[in-house]
């Protein structure tokens, strides 16, 4: 301890944070996610409320986000009869993943979304083109048809986002690409014209999911076939 002391004395404060995060960056994360870990449980426990979906606005760069919590979703949740006084949301809409880099705060991004994903925190995701196609690749991502009907999926040839699956070596259809407007715009996520949207893979609210990701469908001035408008 007092050899880290002294090697601390003689640095600039931003070194002493490369220095920290460089030796001791995975253990602060693992404490950090601990810590986070042991607040939603209190808050579950003390409020007594259910989450009934988690959402992942990964790489969220807007620059006034208004869907921060379960208030936000207020009449999404009643549409769905469910009451909001006893059921919350989750969202995650800090965590960033520099899909271009291997820098240490881009490790941590990840190992953040790994630890949620590992603990069936996410049921969907959101993210840019690049960022999606990453994690979809590593293999987060459920197939579309396995939740969603052909029919709506038919809708968007064109701009649906596949991967190959690992085990069959077919194309999997994962996500699709849908213009940021109308209700998806008003959360404030992201500023891109276009916003690629998903389920995660094991996802734990399957039902309420399928119906947020048909909401902003619903609201989409769907593409023309094979085409954005």
């Amino acid at each position: 301890m007092q050899r880290l002391k002294d090697r601390l004395a003689h640095m600039t404060p931003r070194r002493k944070i490369e220095y920290l995060m460089e030796y001791y960056g995975q253990s602060i994360l693992f404490a950090s996610v601990g810590v986070i870990l042991v607040i939603l449980l209190a808050v579950h426990i003390i409020q007594k409320k259910e989450y009934v979906l988690n959402i992942l606005p990964l790489n969220a760069d807007g620059r006034d986000i208004q869907a921060t919590g379960t208030d936000y979703f207020q009449d999404f949740l009643k549409e769905n009869g469910i009451d909001s006084n006893h059921n919350m949301i989750g969202i995650n809409y800090t965590i960033y993943v520099d899909t271009e880099s291997g820098r240490i705060t881009n490790q941590d991004g990840i190992q953040m979304m790994q630890t949620l994903f590992m603990a069936q925190a996410v049921d969907v995701v959101l993210a840019d083109e690049t960022s999606f196609e990453k994690i979809a690749d590593e293999g987060y991502l459920a197939n579309l048809h396995d939740y969603l009907p052909d029919e709506v999926i038919e809708q968007y040839d064109g701009c649906i986002i596949s991967t190959q699956n690992e085990e069959t070596g077919q194309l999997m259809d994962v996500g699709i690409q849908v213009k940021n407007e109308g209700w998806l715009a008003d959360t404030g996520w992201y500023q891109n014209p276009y916003v690629c949207i998903g389920f995660a893979d094991n996802m734990s609210h399957q039902d309420l999911a399928v119906q947020f990701l048909l909401k902003i469908l619903k609201q989409q001035d769907l593409y023309i076939t094979g085409e954005k408008k």
